[in-house]
């Protein structure tokens, strides 16, 4: 059973002492990218080496939603999709980690069929690594990390692993390559600060971003080194949660098993 760990001493300002993990569904391989769909009162959540997303709710469960979520060809693949999101219209915004693109759910939340529209696969010309983790801003900007987690040996195509912009015309933009395992992404509340969660070396990364999509002010709000060591399952930095309150804060949460 795992267990909540503070990082910060104001992290009870926003969490109950009292809090639990409560497990509401098991038995998958990878979990990844959950996001709740407020109309559908759903939570959609990745089982990445099983290619399939799930939907789960209160009155019936976790159910496969889609099969296949993320690789989408005629050969065995074990990489289904990765992180998830809604944009601003309510469509699912998809890593499809396996595809090795940005990919955007048309189907039905009540009657899914895997139907995708590919947003984004390549910069420059070269497929992308293994798209891991994505974020929308109020503009319809994505913002997505490419780390090479899990990609087959001989197809890399990009020197680099980085975090893009896709802006609403779908023009892709490197924002940085400094990182070798960039994860997790967020935006603050006011979307002038990016986030990047790093997992080796296990670092939370802030950025001011300007209007036009550029990075500056690299900032490392949380250096995690010494807490991973501590913990039992050595779990890197991986997805991440952005709060508004008075101002806007980073929260994360870590689980130690």
């Amino acid at each position: 059973m795992g267990y909540l760990e503070k990082v910060t001493d104001d992290f009870y300002k926003h969490v109950p002492k009292s809090t639990k993990i409560e497990i509401i569904s098991e038995g998958y391989i990878w979990t990844e990218g959950p996001v709740w769909v407020p109309k559908e009162h759903c939570l959609l959540f990745s089982d990445v080496t099983e290619n399939t997303n799930y939907k789960w709710t209160e009155k019936e469960g976790a159910k496969p939603f889609l099969k296949p979520s993320g690789y989408t060809g005629k050969t065995k693949k074990l990489q289904g999709s990765n992180g998830l999101f809604l944009d601003n219209n309510g469509y699912l915004i998809l890593c499809q980690t396996g595809d090795r693109v940005i990919a955007r759910y048309k189907g039905s939340f009540t009657k899914p069929m895997s139907n995708f529209e590919v947003i984004a696969n390549n910069f420059e010309g070269k497929r992308f690594n293994a798209p891991n983790d994505l974020v929308v801003d109020k503009k319809g900007n994505i913002y997505f990390t490419d780390p090479n987690f899990g990609i087959e040996k001989g197809t890399k195509e990009i020197d680099y692993q980085g975090v893009y912009k896709i802006d609403i015309k779908g023009k892709v933009t490197l924002l940085t390559s400094k990182w070798k395992t960039p994860n997790g992404i967020g935006l603050s509340p006011d979307n002038s600060k990016l986030y990047i969660a790093n997992s080796e070396p296990a670092l939370f990364i802030s950025y001011n971003l300007s209007q036009d999509g550029t990075l500056s002010n690299e900032n490392i709000v949380l250096d995690m080194r010494e807490a991973l060591k501590k913990s039992i399952a050595k779990q890197l930095p991986d997805g991440m949660a952005v709060k508004k309150t008075e101002l806007y804060f980073l929260q994360v949460l870590m689980v130690f098993l």
